[in-house]
């Protein structure tokens, strides 16, 4: 299956490049390509696609934010995948199996598309690092680590993994949809940060009551 969306601000697609097809199979989207020439404008918040199989190479992207926040807070909020889909626009929900906590289901959608996956999480070490992978659908994973640098802020580092075909990796890499993508995950944490100074200016208010 392919289909890895990210948010879009002002992106415009790569030109030759790849027309998305609906398939619809038990209420779920999945996407097929075609090489064509294609131009279109996606409005603000919308995903766009880029590409994700389970056969071909990984490709990563790493995106840096200083939250002023201390690294607890952070990593607590974050750590709350509910809540994820409030600064991620993209996704639709994240559900967190009640048996078994490490495990979320995440649901996608975007212009009439959508995508399901469960993922695990493979490390998580309070206040530092959580780390998951994809168990099925979409080929991904990543990484959010906390580094505390004082003075209650804290280095937010996200990296993001799919895979993608061979033929794909060295044009994701080197052209502007890999700056758009970081651009993107970028805008993520930009939004995270400001639920994070909501979230410790509220906490600072109950400890002086």
């Amino acid at each position: 299956m392919y289909a890895l969306f990210v948010g879009s601000h002002d992106l415009w697609n790569l030109q030759k490049k790849i027309r998305c097809q609906q398939v619809c199979f038990h209420r779920e989207v999945f996407i097929k390509s075609t090489p064509v020439w294609t131009r279109s404008r996606y409005p603000a918040s919308v995903p766009c696609l880029l590409f994700a199989t389970n056969e071909g190479e990984w490709l990563g992207h790493t995106v840096k934010l200083d939250v002023q926040v201390p690294s607890w807070l952070a990593f607590d909020l974050y750590s709350d995948l509910e809540k994820m889909p409030s600064w991620s626009p993209w996704l639709r929900s994240v559900q967190v199996d009640p048996k078994q906590p490490e495990i979320a289901t995440w649901n996608l959608s975007a212009r009439g598309l959508s995508v399901s996956w469960r993922s695990r999480n493979t490390r998580v070490e309070r206040p530092h690092i959580i780390a998951w992978e994809s168990l099925e659908g979409l080929p991904n994973r990543g990484s959010v680590q906390f580094q505390e640098k004082g003075d209650n802020c804290t280095q937010v580092e996200l990296t993001v993994e799919y895979k993608v075909p061979r033929f794909l990796k060295v044009l994701l890499s080197n052209s502007f949809v890999g700056k758009f993508v970081e651009r993107t995950l970028l805008e993520d944490l930009k939004r995270f940060r400001l639920c994070a100074l909501r979230e410790y200016a509220t906490e600072k208010r109950s400890m002086k009551n």
